[in-house]
């Protein structure tokens, strides 16, 4: 299996589908080291605050633009919106996954200034 199955199928259930925890009872193992400053430490109570999250902008929305595998790491580039008419912002997810199952998260996000310098994408 590629490493970027379970993230596929991960940002899918929890951001297009709107089932975050139901995303991380399919795709995450334990235990779950969660590095996002804003998220709690663990599975369950990341599940919980990506489910409050994603339910908070009901027009979220991720486009992902690329998905680069290095053994057990999969880092993704993407467009992140909470809103349709939002410029959005760009994220830099970074997942190990062990035995096909998503059991570490980094990001980084930045918002798309009105006149950006360089292009994000």
């Amino acid at each position: 299996m590629d490493n970027s199955e379970p993230v596929r199928g991960f940002l899918d259930t929890a951001f297009h589908q709107k089932q975050a925890i139901k995303a991380f009872e399919l795709y995450c193992g334990e235990p779950y080291v969660q590095h996002n400053t804003h998220a709690p430490a663990g599975g369950a109570a990341s599940a919980r605050y990506l489910e409050s999250f994603v339910n908070g902008f009901p027009e979220l929305s991720i486009d992902l633009k690329r998905v680069l595998v290095d053994g057990d790491f999969v880092v993704t580039h993407s467009l992140i919106k909470l809103r349709h008419a939002d410029r959005g912002a760009v994220a830099m997810d970074i997942f190990r996954v062990r035995d096909g199952r998503i059991v570490e998260h980094w990001d980084a996000v930045a918002d798309i200034p009105e006149n950006p310098t360089n292009p994000p994408f």
